[in-house]
């Protein structure tokens, strides 16, 4: 306690790495208003702590280099680990699907804080009938929703339910459309693909790739946006579409062309219209590669980070984060499994620098 402040600063500058940083914040108060007042001066921390992905029934965590390794396997979900899938990774919560035939049983967890809540089942759900599953932070609490697809014989229509912490209650809302061709309702919406959240509107692209979903979990209500009107060109036959959130939490569609360039257009309002960003990026200049090397490599979109603005896409063999603000580009995971990756659910890096808590206003117990 007779150590200085300012001498205080000079040890926690010398840290190497931000784990460190926040261990030290969570020792006292004292020191975490150091460090909180001094952030800059600090070792800058990671984009992200790492990223999860599904293999066969089961989640697995990659941690960044400079992220920490949280050893998840089965320690948050003890009873029923295995069996389980990641459906969406948002706001420090990890949203998980047990596999099941009869039911839809959903579990919303907090890793870093050992903590979970088993969600109300949904009786009669069949697994193929699943469209959207979509986690959606409401400040301190959460939503989750999920799209269900039915197709009479007089045509189709979606089954839409939201799940409320505040009440432990799910909500409901049908929609019906127009006689089905050619499976065109089945294509409507799709659980393939990353969902992007902005406000309390779900966005996720369709399967066929002619438009965007958004469900409004607070309205209930769906309708679906279309792309951008010379997005559909010159483009790639693999995963060339994604789309994401910018820092003013607008929406954003991503593509690639040839050769190997990022095309950007930015939704203005919740349904209005696309602006093309006038700086494309060339990702084969980034990457230092020549006109015959990107020739020959599988590129595709993997996923996006909502916290960080992080775009995650895999070339070949090896996954690449992308900062967009800084086009810093690194190297998350390099694969010598014959099995690729599908989707990625990045993990959101902790607020920094660590929020000091104000227990003056706090309430004694039984006052």
């Amino acid at each position: 306690m007779a150590l200085p402040e300012d001498m205080l600063l000079e040890i926690f500058k010398r840290l190497q790495h931000t784990v460190d940083v926040t261990r030290c914040a969570a020792v006292c108060r004292r020191w975490r208003s150091v460090i909180s007042a001094c952030a800059s001066s600090l070792p800058a921390r990671p984009r992200h702590l790492g990223f999860f992905y599904n293999y066969a029934c089961d989640q697995w965590f990659v941690p960044t280099k400079a992220g920490v390794d949280l050893s998840l396997g089965r320690r948050f979900v003890p009873p029923i680990s295995y069996g389980t899938v990641v459906e969406d990774c948002r706001g420090g919560r990890l949203l998980l699907r047990k596999v099941s035939k009869t039911e839809l049983r959903l579990i919303v967890c907090h890793p870093l804080e050992r903590s979970f809540v088993r969600l109300p089942p949904l009786l009669a759900i069949l697994a193929d009938r699943l469209a959207l599953i979509a986690l959606v932070p409401t400040g301190p609490g959460f939503r989750v929703a999920v799209v269900v697809l039915d197709l009479p014989k007089d045509g189709w229509h979606f089954h839409l339910w939201v799940y409320h912490c505040t009440s432990d209650s799910w909500e409901s809302a049908e929609f019906r459309g127009a006689k089905r061709v050619r499976g065109r309702a089945r294509a409507l919406v799709s659980t393939a693909g990353q969902s992007i959240v902005v406000g309390d509107i779900v966005y996720k692209l369709q399967r066929d790739h002619q438009g965007i979903v958004a469900i409004n979990t607070a309205e209930m209500t769906l309708y679906v946006l279309p792309l951008p009107a010379d997005a559909a060109t010159n483009m790639y036959q693999g995963d060339r579409y994604c789309i994401g959130k910018t820092a003013d939490c607008r929406l954003c569609f991503f593509t690639l062309v040839v050769p190997l360039v990022l095309l950007t257009w930015i939704l203005q309002g919740p349904a209005g219209t696309w602006e093309a960003k006038q700086t494309p990026v060339a990702l084969w200049q980034l990457m230092k590669l020549s006109v015959w090397d990107w020739y020959h490599r599988h590129v595709g979109f993997r996923g996006f980070c909502e916290g960080s603005g992080t775009l995650f896409f895999i070339m070949t063999d090896r996954l690449i984060a992308l900062d967009l603000n800084t086009l810093n580009m690194e190297m998350m995971w390099d694969s010598t499994d014959k099995n690729p990756l599908r989707q990625v659910y990045p993990y959101e890096m902790l607020p920094w620098p660590p929020v000091l808590k104000d227990f003056t206003k706090s309430t004694v117990l039984g006052s």
